[in-house]
């Protein structure tokens, strides 16, 4: 049963994961917390059919897989409470652990904590180089080579920031 664990086992993470309707149900539910079932099938179809309207074939169909097969198995996981009676959902503090796979990845395929140790590296070595004196990174002190790294990993940190707020959920 799923709820003797206090987190989400990796294995069933990959499972719930598996479906991309059930991707988009998650992302959508914690980006709103709680939302209704009519709410979420739009929001999902939507994405589904690509437009800001999607055909109401595509929308029932999300619907009733939704209802019938997607949300109890989520509610089922612990993930979020689904009361079938008043078509409502709402995210447990559990998710968190499942949609940390979900904002990991940059659309560039390396995961935000990847970028900042590429960063982190290049400035880490860049500094030494000027402080040992070597060709090309000689030309600037270390401070302002430091100064150049402390800017990109702000740079950085904000693009992840904006890129997270705008961009809308798959």
């Amino acid at each position: 049963m799923y709820f003797t664990r206090p987190y989400v086992a990796q294995t069933d993470v990959f499972d719930l994961l598996s479906n991309e309707r059930r991707r988009r149900s998650i992302e959508h539910i914690a980006a709103t917390e709680e939302t209704t079932l009519r709410a979420l099938a739009d929001a999902v179809a939507a994405e589904e059919a690509g437009t800001d309207t999607p055909p109401d074939a595509v929308r029932t169909a999300v619907y009733v897989s939704l209802r019938q097969v997607h949300l109890p198995r989520l509610a089922e996981a612990g993930l979020v409470e689904f009361d079938p009676d008043e078509n409502t959902v709402r995210v447990l503090p559990r998710a968190r652990g499942v949609t940390l796979y979900l904002e990991l990845v940059t659309r560039y395929g390396v995961t935000w904590g990847e970028c900042y140790q590429y960063l982190g590296i290049a400035g880490f070595l860049t500094v030494l180089g000027s402080l040992l004196a070597l060709p090309v990174l000689d030309a600037l002190p270390p401070l302002l080579w430091t100064t150049v790294f402390l800017a990109l990993f702000a740079a950085v940190s904000a693009y992840q920031l904006l890129a997270d707020r705008l961009t809308p959920a798959h």
